[in-house]
């Protein structure tokens, strides 16, 4: 049994290119595993006495999973962080953090606003080459 992967046909049609000159594409990503969150979404986990964690009821893209040795840890970022900006723009969704920072460049800042618990903290996180992970 084989293992099949996607891409979205505009990505596809933006490295194609590369691709057929046989250069390497470049995969920019920060090493977190994360999830929408809405206000809902949020209410109902922190109603839940079992809950492992409290979220913050805000609307943005809540970090499930910080990777080890990854741009992220290195900024600090932690499960349950919810991630509100990137760069001054509002985040929303996990797809949209994820085009935003596919669109970046290795090694580029990229500075996020995030809440964790209460707090709102500003962290800056240093894109890198997914395979160098």
């Amino acid at each position: 049994m084989g293992i099949g992967f996607a891409i979205p046909i505009n990505k596809a049609k933006a490295i194609y290119a590369q691709l057929a000159k046989g250069e390497q594409v470049s995969h920019p990503f920060l090493g977190i595993q994360m999830i929408d969150l809405t206000p809902e979404i949020a209410r109902e986990n922190n109603a839940d006495p079992n809950a492992v964690l409290i979220v913050p009821e805000v609307k943005g893209v809540l970090v499930m999973r910080v990777v080890p040795n990854t741009p992220a840890e290195k900024a600090g970022i932690r499960k349950g962080d919810a991630i509100v900006q990137i760069d001054g723009e509002f985040v929303t969704t996990a797809e949209q953090l994820q085009n935003l920072v596919e669109n970046s460049q290795i090694g580029q800042s990229l500075k996020l606003k995030l809440r964790r618990g209460s707090v709102t903290k500003d962290v800056v996180v240093q894109t890198a080459q997914l395979r160098d992970f």
